[in-house]
């Protein structure tokens, strides 16, 4: 699928030279691209059926950026990722996979009459903590925040599943 659902505030930019670090041609075609943004930005998923889900968010940092920032190091690209008002993931690309390695951060959630609701590790019952403006029901789209903390936040895939993120892994998992 195209890149279409982002907010305004963000550009997208292409990363040829990226080919020859990455060996699986899959995990190459998702991370030859990206999304970044000077501010926080968001992406508005279309989302008509309720029931479970997945979203599987895809990273590599390059080192340095198209304005030539230098991001190979350990704090100095940080940001959320928010479902609503909800953070899911903290990312520091660089702290958790290094340079020019894949980095792929999970999270689930349920939709259910027009309400979000998070798969929360540390809930007795899955998917029963609502997210407050996570969902936009009247056009029926998923509202994912990247909030910048610290540098630019960006992002080089978002997958969506519907099912489980083990369903996901079984039929596609890094190499």
């Amino acid at each position: 699928m195209q890149d279409n659902f982002y907010s305004n505030n963000s550009r997208g930019n292409h990363k040829s030279y990226l080919s020859r670090s990455i060996r699986d041609q899959q995990e190459r075609s998702l991370l030859k691209t990206d999304r970044t943004s000077s501010d926080s930005f968001m992406y508005r998923l279309p989302m008509k059926q309720e029931g479970k889900y997945g979203i599987a968010v895809k990273f590599i940092e390059v080192a340095r950026n198209v304005m030539q920032q230098n991001y190979a190091e350990v704090g100095m690209r940080i940001f959320n990722l928010r479902l609503g008002e909800d953070v899911v993931l903290s990312v520091d690309i660089f702290k958790e996979a290094g340079a020019k390695r894949p980095l792929t951060k999970y999270f689930e959630f349920e939709l259910r009459k027009d309400v979000v609701y998070l798969n929360k590790s540390d809930m007795d019952i899955p998917f029963q903590y609502p997210v407050l403006n996570g969902y936009n029901y009247e056009e029926r789209k998923l509202q994912l925040v990247f909030e910048k903390i610290k540098g630019d936040p960006k992002v080089e895939a978002i997958v969506l599943i519907r099912g489980s993120i083990e369903a996901f892994r079984n039929v596609y998992e890094e190499k």
